[in-house]
């Protein structure tokens, strides 16, 4: 009997401090990339700044061109103490180019500081959000920004297409259309990246109308669609990869909608700019669309105008993301890890109790005792809740190819990245085709699609080094 408890008792202690280090913080880091055309990846290298980036066509100072908003992670910049402050500068760069990167039309920098007053202020997954203009006639451009740490001289760039339209006084135009989210203090802030957990607090759609100079009525349609969209786990590097077509494949069905909500709203133009507001209502998981339109009741040849048409992509993931806050978010990523046995036991416990008691046992059963188990626990989550931060696309970033090798393999020594290729190196031999993983990014099936999505080209020879690691994990020896 007193064997049986002291089990009982590693079993909970195991878990307390496991539930311990995830309430104290859990990881750190950023937010996965925004939406864009062909939105950089992150890489996870020391000093490498994350960011989200949004562009659209804007209208400044009766200037056309192109609005961007950044967010910036505080916890991805690098600090220097100086007089009893924490002081992270930055230089962002935005430029435009055409589509084919033949002529840059415009480039701005712009230099940014952000202060802390404590070392834990540094740490914060909050952003900063700057908003930035370039001037642009009408036209479609390829925007790219990077943002270059000053501490650590080292850069990260994202890219986005956007089509321009020039406010005119003989038409009407979509100068701003702004996804905002409810904060707890009653205030809207902006949403930039692309992934929202499905326990958002309450969303709001800005936008702003510029008019001839006589009054005018308009019609403003909101649009939400909802699109399948796959959301399995990454299968193993040495299997097959998925069916060119299949929903694994293109990652979401832009040809079938699953839902789509409605609203308009009757305005009035009767000033220079006109400000509307809607209010979508609470988006369970999926991907979705958010289109605006205007109709023009009174001029049927502008109603066509593409200037009154604009859109953004928006993926609602389950609650909590990017964190794992709930048992069940902690047992799925243990498909990579868990033997056949153990993960239909997992899986098919009957009561909570029952299975917070098996998930515990898994862990010690790999580590042996409490320590080492609380420590192969925090770098496995550490690992998944980072594959989520850079990887996020239609799914979570650890259900992705990539984010599959970085939770079982961890980051690799190098990366190279090609146009629609990211090479993925875990040795510094070359070659080492063993120790080499090519990711090919799949082109969408709608030209709209803002998913950036990566399939690994899967090998037999994969297999052997791949056991390998799983099996380290099973024994504890993950280093």
């Amino acid at each position: 009997m007193s064997a049986f408890l002291s089990i009982a008792r590693m079993y909970k202690a195991a878990f307390l401090i496991f539930c311990l280090w995830f309430i104290l913080g859990g990881c750190g880091g950023s937010s996965p990339p925004h939406f864009g055309g062909s939105s950089a990846s992150y890489i996870f290298a020391p000093g490498v700044p994350n960011f989200d980036m949004e562009a659209t066509s804007a209208w400044e100072n009766d200037a056309s061109g192109v609005g961007i908003r950044v967010s910036v992670p505080i916890s991805s910049l690098v600090f220097v103490l100086n007089d009893n402050r924490y002081i992270a500068t930055y230089e962002i760069v935005g430029m435009l180019f055409d589509r084919k990167y033949d002529k840059l039309f415009t480039e701005r920098a712009w230099a940014e500081t952000t202060v802390a007053f404590n070392y834990k202020e540094t740490q914060l997954s909050k952003s900063t959000i700057g908003k930035y203009f370039l001037t642009a006639v009408e036209g479609e451009y390829i925007v790219v920004v990077s943002i270059r740490d000053e501490n650590s001289g080292k850069k990260a760039v994202r890219e986005q297409w956007v089509s321009v339209s020039e406010a005119a006084k003989d038409r009407i135009t979509i100068t701003s259309m702004d996804l905002e989210m409810r904060q707890t203090d009653g205030s809207f802030r902006p949403v930039i990246p692309l992934q929202l957990p499905s326990n958002h607090d309450s969303l709001r759609l800005a936008g702003t109308l510029t008019r001839p100079n006589e009054e005018r009525n308009a019609d403003v349609h909101l649009r939400v669609k909802k699109f399948p969209n796959d959301t399995v786990a990454a299968g193993p590097p040495n299997m097959f990869s998925p069916v060119v077509g299949s929903l694994a494949y293109i990652g979401v069905d832009y040809s079938r909608v699953d839902t789509e909500m409605h609203s308009v709203k009757q305005l009035t133009l009767d000033a220079k700019q006109t400000r509307f507001l809607f209010f979508p209502p609470q988006l369970a998981r999926g991907i979705y669309r958010i289109h605006l339109t205007v109709d023009l009741p009174s001029s049927a040849e502008l109603a066509h105008d593409t200037a009154l048409h604009e859109q953004r992509d928006l993926a609602v993931l389950r609650p909590g993301f990017p964190h794992l806050t709930v048992l069940d978010n902690l047992i799925d990523p243990l498909v990579y890890l868990a033997k056949n046995e153990h993960w239909d036991s997992l899986r098919l416990a009957n009561t909570p109790q029952e299975k917070r008691r098996r998930f515990d046992s898994f862990w010690l059963s790999l580590a042996k005792n409490q320590q080492a188990a609380a420590n192969l626990i925090k770098q496995y989550y550490s690992r998944v809740e980072e594959a989520n931060r850079f990887f996020t696309n239609h799914k979570e970033g650890w259900k992705t190819d990539r984010g599959m090798l970085y939770v079982i393999l961890g980051p690799p020594v190098s990366i190279a990245r090609q146009f629609d290729r990211e090479v993925w190196f875990y040795s510094y031999v070359d070659p080492d085709p063993l120790n080499t993983y090519v990711f090919k990014r799949v082109r969408a099936y709608d030209e709209h699609s803002t998913m950036e999505h990566y399939i690994l080209e899967r090998q037999p020879y994969y297999d052997r080094n791949w056991q390998r690691s799983i099996e380290r994990w099973r024994r504890g020896t993950v280093f």
